[in-house]
């Protein structure tokens, strides 16, 4: 094992960002570290000693599932590279130690209790234990890592240690008058059109149910055959009294048809997650209740929706239409519309407060989504 496992890895990371139209500080913001930082990674001067701010800057950059593997391998063995090349005693200038700063998690809005939870104000799986928890995890992580680059057998498997980064997620927490919804993930920032920012319930975005909507200028999912992804939001019903059978959160329109709905249909009283065609709707099994904060969750896996209510899975069904999305189509929070099929117009306008949306490329498992709420 040479000096190129290092400049391997360095090679794959300035490839990686080479490709988007970000600076070193753009990314690095999003990343949570300093630019200076997320240089000595690409320059091949610094490895982290966390394979996490890896795969985030891979996800951040658009990496494919093969690329996120290889970036993987090639961490693990420039790691151990650099670990096996000093005393363990000490700690060498080039491996970062792990930061006690993580990116956060999206915030929860203040009057928002999942059933069984145990509120606010209550200890929670992720707070200040957590760093002492992933430090034990990058130890092992570490130790795995050079008896794997070393040839090792370990009968050991890695796992997805942490979420995946979202490729858009928009918190809806801007000033009053703000004409653009930020993106603080990627760079999907919405036109805002009558929205009431700040003036929701604990801060969020209000929708008035009449013409309210924060629009994409194009897509932001692949929704075609075969792609997967999961939509995620925090929803306040304002009314239950609605002069729409159907109030849209989360939409994005396909050419003639919406590729998906996350809803709230109000013939049932039920939220719904929702494909192209109304057969292909698939509802939750408790009733909506209005004023009150409810984390909606609608994963697409291939053919198959299954919606999350306030992180129980509540209903699944399989969809046999899947509905491509063009350079014209645009992703819709607080409405539905812009399909050929609607002529080109908005609909399903949802009364009442939304905050903290995330769209990932990819499934998300239970857990993963319990996380997200």
């Amino acid at each position: 094992m040479t000096d190129t496992e290092v400049g391997s890895l360095a090679a794959l990371l300035q490839e990686l960002k080479d490709r988007t139209p970000f600076s070193y500080g753009a990314l690095a913001k999003r990343l949570g570290v300093s630019p200076s930082t997320l240089h000595r990674y690409c320059r091949g001067t610094t490895v982290p000693a966390d394979y996490a701010p890896i795969e985030r800057f891979g996800r951040l950059c658009k990496a494919t599932p093969a690329e996120l593997s290889e970036l993987h391998r090639r961490w693990a063995s420039a790691y151990a590279q650099r670990t096996s090349a000093v005393p363990t005693a000490t700690t060498p200038q080039d491996v970062e130690t792990i930061s006690q700063h993580t990116a956060p998690l999206s915030d929860r809005p203040e009057d928002a209790v999942s059933p069984g939870s145990p509120g606010r104000g209550a200890p929670t799986g992720i707070g200040q234990d957590a760093p002492r928890g992933r430090t034990r995890r990058t130890v092992v992580l570490s130790a795995f890592a050079t008896l794997v680059a070393a040839g090792v057998p370990t009968g050991l498997h890695l796992t997805r240690d942490t979420t995946p980064e979202p490729v858009a997620a928009w918190p809806l927490d801007e000033s009053r008058g703000a004409k653009i919804a930020k993106d603080t993930a990627g760079s999907y920032d919405g036109t805002a059109t009558a929205v009431g920012w700040g003036e929701g319930s604990g801060g969020a975005a209000l929708f008035d149910g009449r013409s309210s909507r924060v629009a994409t200028a194009g897509p932001v999912l692949k929704t075609g055959e075969g792609h997967s992804y999961t939509v995620s939001a925090w929803a306040r019903l304002g009314t239950l009294d609605t002069a729409m059978e159907f109030v849209t959160v989360v939409s994005q329109s396909a050419g003639d048809l919406t590729a998906f709905f996350l809803q709230y249909w109000a013939k049932p009283n039920r939220w719904a997650f929702s494909g192209p065609k109304d057969e292909f709707r698939v509802l939750s099994s408790v009733k909506a209740v209005p004023h009150r904060w409810t984390h909606l969750v609608g994963v697409c896996d291939t053919g198959m929706l299954t919606l999350f209510i306030d992180g129980k899975q509540v209903g699944t069904g399989s969809v046999n239409v899947a509905a491509p999305e063009s350079e014209t189509d645009q992703l819709i929070i607080g409405g539905a519309g812009l399909a050929r099929t609607y002529g080109d117009t908005y609909k399903d306008f949802f009364p009442g407060s939304i905050k903290n949306v995330q769209v990932f490329d990819q499934v998300l498992t239970p857990d993963e989504i319990k996380a997200l709420g």
